[in-house]
């Protein structure tokens, strides 16, 4: 999730008080830690209490009435893939604390301005984001690319080709390879590779088996191919690898 934060403020509206057709040029996630009242997303009305949290995009127009007094964090930010996790509007949020937590963190992080403070706060919004999009529940698209995952995971030997795990969960070639990397970050090929590799690295390192047979274990097409790979990707070969964890092993 590509995030920028901007800034982050504390304001408290009186009952009886709003404003009328704001827009700003930035991302807002805003959370109400007390209050009540009402506010209009683009045209749409949405009602909030303590513990509700605006999110809205940047562009988008939005006026608020404040019905009982409240208390609010607003966090500013800009993000273009955002609308992938959140659409405009009000959530609610009665039993994650963490979302609060990641709040005030994130308030925390701008007055104290340690070092990394704003890499920190980019990686608590992409949290709240998380978080509040968990919420919802997974998209059902995504929970398939998910169950997926979780196969790809636990087999040792994954053979499929991209067209037969795009057949597994009935989506179209390109469709698949699209939301795969949505979800992963990267192409169904490259996670399958790296998956591979990882587990090539688990067996070298119990040094039970020989690298023809780990190759053949971890689904390379060839002790070649996997040194060729593995080199690419770790920096050295399995072998080289081998030796260096028995070294450090003592075994």
């Amino acid at each position: 999730m590509d995030l920028t934060f901007e800034t982050v403020f504390s304001l408290c509206y009186q009952s009886e008080t709003g404003f009328q057709d704001l827009h700003t040029k930035y991302h807002e996630l805003i959370y109400f830690m007390s209050g009540k009242g009402d506010t209009e997303i683009n045209g749409e009305l949405f009602d909030y209490s303590a513990n509700s949290i605006i999110f809205t995009r940047a562009g988008d127009v939005r006026s608020h009435n404040c019905i009982q007094k409240t208390d609010y964090i607003c966090i500013r930010f800009l993000g273009d893939s955002v609308h992938e996790y959140l659409k405009s509007g009000v959530y609610s949020n009665n039993k994650n604390k963490e979302i609060f937590a990641a709040f005030t963190e994130v308030q925390k992080e701008w007055v104290q301005k340690k070092s990394f403070y704003y890499d920190l706060c980019n990686i608590k919004i992409a949290e709240i984001i998380i978080n509040i999009s968990r919420q919802l529940g997974l998209n059902e698209n995504d929970q398939k690319i998910y169950d997926l995952l979780k196969m790809i995971d636990e087999d040792r030997i994954f053979n499929m080709t991209v067209q037969e795990m795009a057949d597994v969960v009935s989506y179209s070639y390109d469709y698949f390879r699209h939301r795969f990397k949505k979800v992963t970050g990267q192409s169904p090929v490259d996670y399958i590779i790296n998956k591979r590799v990882e587990n090539a690295c688990q067996l070298l390192r119990q040094n039970q088996l020989s690298c023809t047979e780990i190759s053949q274990l971890c689904g390379f097409a060839s002790p070649a191919q996997f040194s060729l790979i593995f080199k690419k990707k770790i920096g050295i070969t399995p072998k080289n690898f081998k030796d260096r964890s028995i070294k450090f092993s003592g075994k």
